[in-house]
């Protein structure tokens, strides 16, 4: 009796790997297919977007997080924000410091 309920244990934790194999495989086979398609979509924009004239073009979205999909380079103020505001608070970034904001904008739009 005994070898058989080990038996039958084994072929649970086998079942259970490959279930677990198998979404881990699905959900990566799901990733790839979004950044194949993100990155199409991402030079339609960028192309589309310059051909009309357009600055940006941005995702509604919700209120604490609009998707920005595509911004001209000259529409990114950050360092002139950043100066500005040093210049009127009086204080300036530390040398070494990871107070340089990094760049808002990704080469193809994550998945949201």
């Amino acid at each position: 009796m005994a070898t058989r309920e080990q038996a039958l244990e084994n072929k649970e934790k086998q079942l259970q790997r490959q279930a677990e194999d198998f979404k881990n495989d699905s959900q990566s086979e799901s990733q790839e297919v979004f950044q194949r398609v993100a990155q199409k979509v991402y030079a339609f924009l960028q192309a589309y977007s310059q051909q009309h004239g357009y600055s940006a073009v941005i995702e509604r979205g919700s209120d604490a997080a609009p998707v920005v999909w595509y911004t001209a380079s000259n529409m990114d103020i950050t360092e002139q924000l950043v100066k500005a505001y040093d210049a009127q608070s009086g204080s300036s970034p530390t040398s070494g410091s990871s107070a340089k904001p990094q760049k808002s904008l990704p080469d193809a739009p994550a998945h949201q």
